[in-house]
């Protein structure tokens, strides 16, 4: 049996149980944790990801035991997530896993990451997804009204079918968030403190006055279906704890 097919059960059996598969310690779980980023357990998000299951091609059933452990997660963060439906081709679906604010209001942000591997096969994610997950978590027990949505995207890998439907998607619920994009987990000279962002600079962007405005770098050619849209779009990356405590510590200052 190949090792994608044992890591996608291995994933499953882990959702079935999942009360007592959130990674923290003792015999019962913290549903909530504690109000901040905690560096551990993105690592921990990330291993289920990056090892047990690297491979997650769009529509495949590794891609589809990872998504189900996104919804678990948010879920026990206190989310009430939704499966929305990705068309990848004939007779085969992927799933955006759309997590809206928790009050049911309209976002203000909306944090996106892919969670199938890209066809290159040199990068999986794990972090991108375990910092997403962290976020979302963190973020709902330092403000439980919160305008901030979070939607892990199917089928990214093929011609970037999650945001396509993610475009589509808000477009039909009649909200107007800023989307910010988690784009890539990495370090450089040109990463002030281990983080960068893109498309950030123009004049009135909801972010621009922001500490993560003030890491960005030119902006990139915004002809992509978000910003076709006539959504403001945003990439973040960087290195994971600078990356995880520079997004968080947004999200928490940036409520209306």
């Amino acid at each position: 049996m190949r090792k994608g097919a044992v890591g996608g059960a291995a994933l499953l059996v882990l959702l079935a149980g999942c009360v007592r598969a959130v990674p923290y310690e003792g015999d019962e779980p913290r549903l909530q944790g504690p109000p901040e980023v905690q560096l551990d357990v993105v690592h921990r998000h990330a291993r289920q990801f990056d090892v047990e299951v690297p491979d997650r091609r769009a529509g495949s059933q590794q891609e589809l035991a990872a998504g189900s452990y996104i919804l678990g997660h948010l879920q026990l963060a206190g989310y009430a997530p939704r499966l929305d439906r990705v068309p990848v081709g004939d007779a085969v679906n992927s799933t955006n896993v759309v997590a809206f604010p928790p009050g049911g209001g309209e976002p203000e942000f909306v944090v996106t990451v892919p969670y199938d591997s890209p066809r290159s096969g040199d990068h999986s994610y794990g972090t991108e997804i375990g910092i997403f997950l962290e976020v979302a978590r963190a973020l709902m027990v330092a403000d439980p009204e919160h305008r901030v949505g979070f939607v892990a995207l199917g089928a990214e890998s093929a011609d970037h079918r999650g945001t396509r439907r993610l475009a589509r998607f808000l477009l039909d619920e009649g909200v107007g968030p800023s989307v910010i994009s988690l784009s890539g987990v990495r370090s450089g000279p040109r990463a002030e403190d281990g983080v960068v962002v893109w498309g950030a600079c123009q004049e009135g962007h909801a972010i621009e006055s922001s500490a993560l405005s003030r890491r960005c770098e030119e902006p990139v050619d915004n002809d992509d279906v978000i910003t076709a849209a006539g959504f403001e779009h945003t990439w973040i990356g960087g290195d994971p704890e600078p990356l995880a405590r520079e997004l968080f510590g947004f999200l928490t200052a940036a409520r209306s």
